[in-house]
């Protein structure tokens, strides 16, 4: 009990002091006194988002907590949803999962940061490789660990070339260093056709939000992003 009072008020520290004020927070884990937590925050000077993860003792004050940015391009998105964590709760090895806007594709894609157990450097690559696959409205990523550190994650997408709707996979194994993933691939079986139904139902574009500067209400329309203007983080 003393243990998971600490974590909660360790998390709750460290999002109210460097994210809550312009961010959305994303998850929090806990393991073998050891804390990750996830958040995305605006930077008002570009427009973007970025994402970030920090871990740390669960005991200790969140300011000795190591902090690190995830994001796959480090210009940041103008869209972007919060970041998930998936543990193993064999080896403690975490990934961290989110959907984004890509500037160069036009996509929505999915980011991944993995953090090997015992380490406090985050590995972040590009999850979703293809260039015909859209993300869904609703991201529903998840992802899974085995002991001899093999990773699955699956997602929903719809496929621009082929008119229909994915349950898309990828693999990678995990690395003490950079974390390399395998192409993506449709999951047998996890392939819907569209029809009117469908398309009302998984509407390939992100909702409308009430805060435009945590998700726009369509980044797939056509649009000047703001300038890639670069902005020195407060430590």
């Amino acid at each position: 009990m003393k243990k998971s009072f600490a974590l909660l008020t360790s998390c709750l520290s460290l999002l109210t002091a460097q994210a809550f004020a312009t961010s959305a927070a994303g998850d929090c884990k806990v393991f073998d006194d050891t804390a990750i937590v996830t958040w995305t925050e605006f930077d008002d000077i570009n427009g973007y988002i970025h994402v970030y993860g920090a871990t740390g003792d669960v005991g200790t004050n969140s300011s000795t907590w190591t902090a690190q940015e995830l994001s796959v391009d480090p210009v940041g998105s103008f869209y972007m949803t919060a970041p998930r964590l998936f543990m193993s709760e064999v080896t403690g090895d975490v990934i961290a999962l989110w959907q984004y806007y890509d500037d160069n594709t036009g996509l929505l894609r999915v980011g991944g940061a993995v953090l090997p157990v015992g380490t406090t450097t985050w590995s972040t690559q590009l999850v979703s490789d293809s260039t015909n696959q859209q993300g869904l409205a609703e991201f529903d990523g998840r992802a899974s660990f085995d002991a001899n550190g093999n990773i699955l994650v699956t997602w929903s997408s719809y496929d621009l070339t082929l008119n229909d709707y994915d349950v898309l996979g990828a693999t990678a194994v995990l690395a003490s260093g950079t974390t390399t993933w395998n192409n993506s691939f449709v999951i047998p079986g996890g392939t819907v056709p569209f029809t009117a139904n469908t398309a009302n139902k998984f509407a390939a574009k992100p909702p409308k939000s009430k805060n435009p500067k945590i998700a726009p209400a369509n980044p797939m329309k056509d649009r000047k992003p703001p300038a890639k203007v670069g902005k020195q983080r407060k430590g």
